[in-house]
């Protein structure tokens, strides 16, 4: 627990992509709620952040988030040449449709260079 006068619920987007990462590698529970946690993110429906510009042959796993003016999403995408893990947080953005298409375009961005090796964890965000 924080100390009092600390900000509690802090992550980074880093954060959320090493947890995924984690999920994904079967790290972060059993080999078995690892899966169970796998299939849930494959079932996100809000499909307006990550994957929005992502073409139908890549698959997506994800968790979104959303307070005021914060807009997150965190997801894995697999793709033919490999697996990307993405974490991106915003805040500031005019209209939270900004934001889901500025995320959307990130990972397009991050999404064309996917390899194979190794996933990758990260993310950004406006200041």
């Amino acid at each position: 627990m924080p100390e009092v006068g600390e900000p509690e619920n802090v992550t980074t987007a880093g954060d959320l992509a090493d947890l995924l990462v984690a999920i994904w590698e079967d790290r972060a529970a059993s080999p078995e709620a690892c899966a169970r946690m796998r299939e849930t993110l494959r079932q996100q429906q809000h499909r307006d952040r990550i994957p929005r510009f992502l073409p139908e042959s890549f698959r997506f796993a994800g968790k979104t988030g959303s307070v005021g003016d914060v807009v997150h999403d965190a997801g894995v995408v697999e793709t033919p040449e490999g697996t990307l893990v993405l974490g991106v947080m915003t805040r500031g953005f005019a209209t939270s449709y900004a934001a889901e298409e500025w995320i959307g375009r990130v990972a397009q961005a991050a999404g064309a260079d996917a390899s194979p090796a190794t996933p990758t964890a990260g993310g950004i965000a406006p200041e």
